[in-house]
């Protein structure tokens, strides 16, 4: 499997210099291999579970060609309990996405200002996230924009095929858990909780695939009868992708689209976008923005977006566009990194000047 890394990062080079023909190459070496093919059917440890194939895709085992899946190139391997294995079951600083991104669930309050979870029963129950913190809130560019949605609207059914916007994979809504609550099994969205509603941080949709709800290790589980979680949980219990074969095929699209062959973009687009019953894109509304937001749909907290976007040039551009925190701060020359002091000092043959704007 490594000379199929090797031709994944070959292609996305290759664009980067420009030279679509070999990235073109190279990704069809990754992506004509027997042994690689784009999960299509339920797999793996939840299969017998509600569910899509998507969802399968990021469970707890299915990563790794052993339970299936033809889809993974590259891997960053964890191991539950063993020595640099990086993952313990009485919690972890490490591999914390679960407990950055996912909200803060485990305490909020009914609408009678009244404890609505019950010991944190929110923060564990199957297909809802661990225990999160909000560190990091998905933009509504993510969560509404890329799949034609309004956040005015309700969105708790969603009515888009696109499977990765499916309840499975986007969290959009959570019940008051507490049997002594009023509004206990009430959604918060029919009866807004007061520290979600004045502080909206607590709560928002987020997707599913940073959490390992429903199989946290038993060191981690508080009362077993309600599966609730100790104060410990946040790491995401799983193997992580760092390379699958949906992004080359992406990576082939954005090869084509810049060589000028929207078809054969459109057509590799459609292969990803089939397996999420997403609509069949046209050649004529093919371009680099689609791409972006196809690999966002796609490829969310998995693909490093920073790199992803000063690649592509769109990287100031969008943020603007996308970003309302942070679009008024950025400027131009963020476009590219400054260069470590470390490397100019180094440099003692030359004078290897900073990138401009950067002190």
């Amino acid at each position: 499997m490594s000379s199929l890394v090797a031709n994944h990062l070959l292609a996305e080079t290759y664009i980067a210099l420009g030279d679509y023909d070999k990235a073109i190459t190279a990704a069809t070496i990754v992506i004509d291999h027997p042994a690689t093919a784009l999960m299509t059917s339920r797999f793996g440890s939840l299969a017998s579970r509600p569910g899509d194939v998507y969802f399968d895709l990021f469970r707890v085992g299915n990563q790794n060609r052993k339970s299936g899946n033809t889809e993974s190139i590259w891997i960053a391997q964890y191991e539950l309990d063993v020595p640099g294995g990086v993952l313990e079951s009485s919690g972890t600083s490490a591999n914390m996405l679960e407990r950055v991104v996912a909200p803060v669930t485990f305490s909020l309050r009914d609408p009678d200002n009244k404890q609505g979870v019950y010991k944190g029963l929110g923060a564990s129950t199957f297909n809802v996230g661990g225990r999160g913190v909000s560190f990091v809130r998905p933009t509504e560019y993510y969560l509404y924009d890329i799949w034609g949605l309004n956040p005015e609207d309700d969105n708790r059914v969603v009515t888009v095929s696109d499977i990765r916007t499916s309840a499975y994979n986007i969290q959009r809504d959570f019940v008051y858990t507490d049997p002594a609550s009023a509004y206990f099994g009430q959604s918060i969205i029919d009866a807004p909780s007061p520290t979600w509603v004045n502080q909206d941080w607590r709560w928002y949709p987020y997707p599913t695939k940073i959490t390992t709800a429903g199989q946290h290790p038993e060191g981690l589980i508080d009362d077993p009868a309600f599966q609730t979680l100790k104060s410990t949980a946040g790491a995401t219990y799983r193997d992580m992708y760092i390379i699958r074969l949906a992004e080359t095929y992406l990576l082939r699209a954005e090869a084509y689209l810049l060589q000028g062959n929207h078809q054969k973009a459109a057509d590799d687009l459609n292969v990803v976008r089939a397996r999420a019953n997403a609509d069949i894109v046209l050649a004529t509304d093919v371009d680099l923005d689609f791409i972006l937001d196809e690999r966002a749909r796609e490829l969310i907290f998995e693909e490093a977006r920073r790199l992803t976007l000063a690649r592509t040039g769109k990287l100031v551009e969008r943020v603007r566009k996308y970003n309302p925190l942070n679009g008024p701060q950025i400027q131009d020359f963020h476009q590219i990194m400054p260069i470590p002091f470390n490397d100019i000092e180094a440099n003692i043959n030359a004078d290897l000047e900073q990138n401009l704007g950067y002190n």
